[in-house]
């Protein structure tokens, strides 16, 4: 037994020699492969590098080599004329006199690979190196372009830079000075003369997120919105309080006016909508913050709506006198004018220099098209389609207008239409007849005595639509004429929602390039009780979608609608508020009272939902069942005189909640 254990012994140590050997063979036989010698200088040029006389700049070497060992990336430098520069051991070439020479890179281990790069001496050093900022704010992920100023002879210099950060990882820069953030920190980014001079400048770049883009979110053509898109550098949760708006209308003022921030809206943290309380203005500067933010907390956009086509229309009878302006919507500050085509009726003369139409209307007028150009201080240029339209005891005139045809009128299938037809001429007093119905679709308000109304209730398909409508003088029947309303109606998508709630759901959609805001509203109960549907029809567009309960938002999606689309949502984890409301006697209240419910920042009235308790069916008490986290404020008013009987303190709603009213109701 003994004498077997050993010969175990001695198989297994020769064994373990002969796997020794083998590995050490292997390591003998991988020898050192040279790939490739590159040179660059310190403008990263990999065919020529420049130095001052009497200066020195350092090459920059790196081997190609396999196994990657210190030893096999050694090389050797060769100056072909040392009277013009030298170099050393370790790269640095040194000029001697003005001229041109050639630094051969050689390997060590392989001296068939090398590489030449071209050395220009020249005259005169740089003197001074300056740069445009010595301190900047770069947002995660964005870029801001460093301008270096470099002082030296205009003869015999080499104006180049170099640029260097203290830490890529927290900023990088480019050869040509572009700042890149990577992650919040600070960084010293350095531009420094290429010619060896050694002159240089300091930028000291703080990275953190920051506002990288600000939009206004307007109606193509609309002179007002209330809505302001806004993009980090990187993603942050940020609420309505980390934001504020302020607003100037001159450039060279101050922002001194904040505009209050309503709503704000976003599904990645990174995009926002912000939604305000007020208007902003054509023309207006618009300034938004966000404190919370590390790197540039503001940034700033103008209010410039698109200037397109619209409509105007001036109308009367003949011996009218007229002094009325031009329509000018979208136009910024002073404006020019000009007829472009069409002539003014007879009897009237425009003043361009002030935008007026003025004098005596002499002849009737029957739908004569003006087209005006109007532009602006900022060279911007809007058209206007104006329709001339006088009568006269004798002849009835009536409107022809077009609607849908342009951007900022546009009408899509499905959208209700209420559009007016104007009558003149006659005795200022007629009945309407509607000629086109398009399978009764349209139909006809006749409210108006010296106008037609044309609408639709439901909408009608995409497609071009010539409406016409008789206008008939009421006292004299024998003078009639026609107007034509032609609708240009756009292609929408039928947008199909069903929501999973424990309650009804207001879905809304927002179309962040416009800025419109489409409701679907859920009342259709399926069979399990428990899911609402509703269809909508929407332009083609981004959109935000969220719910609304009570003024408080509730952000559910960002979808794309270039089709018919189905969309599912469930809402959960609604909260409860009971109120109960207690006359002077310390009893529920058995009055008619009305409990109105406004959101803690919009306590108006004109932005509240109404819950009823009435005598007999619930005694004194309401019960709220889908609530979402949030603030609010409740008013208490009677609801047979609509007097306003309490207000409540701010609620705060994050389970299920009771407030009581306690009141000197006497019943």
């Amino acid at each position: 037994m003994k004498k077997m254990k050993k010969i175990m012994a001695l198989v297994l140590a020769l064994t373990m020699v002969f796997t020794m050997n083998l590995n050490v063979t292997s390591a003998k036989a991988k020898k050192a492969k040279v790939k490739g010698v590159k040179v660059t200088s310190v403008t990263g040029s990999k065919k020529v590098a420049y130095v001052a006389k009497g200066k020195s700049v350092k090459l920059s070497t790196v081997v190609n080599v396999k196994p990657n060992k210190k030893a096999n990336k050694a090389v050797k430098y060769k100056v072909s004329n040392s009277k013009v520069a030298t170099v050393s051991k370790k790269g640095v070439v040194k000029g001697k006199k003005v001229g041109a020479t050639k630094v051969t890179v050689i390997s060590k281990k392989n001296s068939k690979k090398k590489k030449s790069i071209t050395i220009k001496v020249v005259k005169n050093a740089v003197k001074k190196v300056t740069l445009n900022k010595k301190r900047t704010v770069v947002g995660i992920g964005s870029t801001e372009k460093l301008k270096a100023k470099v002082t030296a002879p205009k003869k015999g210099s080499f104006k180049a830079v170099a640029w260097k950060s203290s830490n890529k990882k927290v900023a990088t820069v480019s050869n040509k000075g572009v700042v890149k953030g990577v992650k919040e920190g600070t960084v010293k980014i350095t531009a420094f003369a290429a010619d060896g001079s050694k002159k240089k400048a300091v930028c000291t770049v703080t990275v953190g997120n920051s506002i990288s883009k600000v939009e206004i979110a307007n109606e193509l053509g609309s002179r007002y919105s209330d809505a302001i898109k806004v993009s980090l550098s990187s993603t942050q949760a940020l609420d309505k309080n980390d934001f504020t708006v302020n607003v100037k209308s001159l450039k060279e003022g101050e922002f001194k006016y904040q505009i209050k921030v309503g709503r704000v809206l976003t599904v990645d943290n990174k995009n926002y909508i912000i939604l305000l309380n007020e208007d902003v203005s054509v023309g207006d500067f618009v300034k938004v913050t966000a404190n919370k933010l590390k790197g540039n907390k503001s940034a700033e956009v103008r209010f410039l709506t698109d200037a397109t086509e619209i409509y105007d229309l001036f109308s009367g009878v003949v011996n009218d006198e007229v002094s009325d302006y031009v329509d000018s919507s979208a136009m910024v500050g002073y404006s020019t004018s000009t007829v472009e085509s069409g002539s003014l009726p007879n009897g009237l003369t425009f003043d361009s220099g002030r935008n007026l139409v003025k004098g005596t209307v002499k002849s009737v007028t029957n739908n004569q098209i003006v087209m005006f150009k109007r532009t602006d201080e900022l060279g911007r240029v809007q058209k206007v389609k104006t329709n001339f339209l006088y009568g006269d005891d004798n002849t009835l005139v009536a409107e022809n207008k077009t609607v849908g045809a342009n951007d900022g009128d546009k009408i899509y299938a499905h959208q209700s239409i209420n559009e007016y037809l104007r009558v003149r001429g006659g005795s200022g007093s007629y009945k309407f007849e509607l000629l086109d119905t398009f399978g009764g679709a349209f139909k006809l308000d006749e409210d108006e005595g010296s106008s037609a109304t044309v609408y639709t209730s439901e909408g009608v398909k995409a497609g071009t639509y010539n409406v016409r409508v008789k206008a008939i003088d009421e006292d004299k029947p024998s003078l009639t004429a026609v107007a034509t309303l032609t609708v240009v109606v756009s292609e929408s998508y039928e947008v199909k929602v069903n929501v999973k709630s424990e309650n009804d759901a207001n879905i809304v959609f927002f179309n962040t390039k416009t800025g419109d805001r489409y409701g679907a509203y859920s009342y259709d109960w399926s069979e399990d009780g428990k899911q609402y549907t509703s269809t909508k029809y929407l332009p083609k567009g981004d959109y935000m979608v969220y719910s609304d309960k009570y003024g408080v938002i509730n952000v559910l999606d960002s979808v794309t609608i270039s089709g018919n689309k189905t969309l599912n949502y469930t809402i959960n984890g609604l909260k409860k508020l009971n109120v109960k409301v207690y006359n002077k006697d310390g009893k529920l209240s058995q009055a008619n009272l009305c409990v109105r419910v406004y959101n803690e920042e919009d306590v108006d009235d004109n932005n509240y939902t109404s819950f009823y308790i009435y005598d007999g069916t619930v005694n004194g008490t309401v019960t709220i069942t889908d609530m979402y986290n949030g603030k609010y404020v409740l008013k208490l008013y009677n609801d047979d005189t609509d007097e306003l009987i309490a207000t409540s303190n701010v609620i705060t709603v994050n389970n299920e909640t009771t407030y009581e009213f306690r009141t000197n109701l006497a019943e």
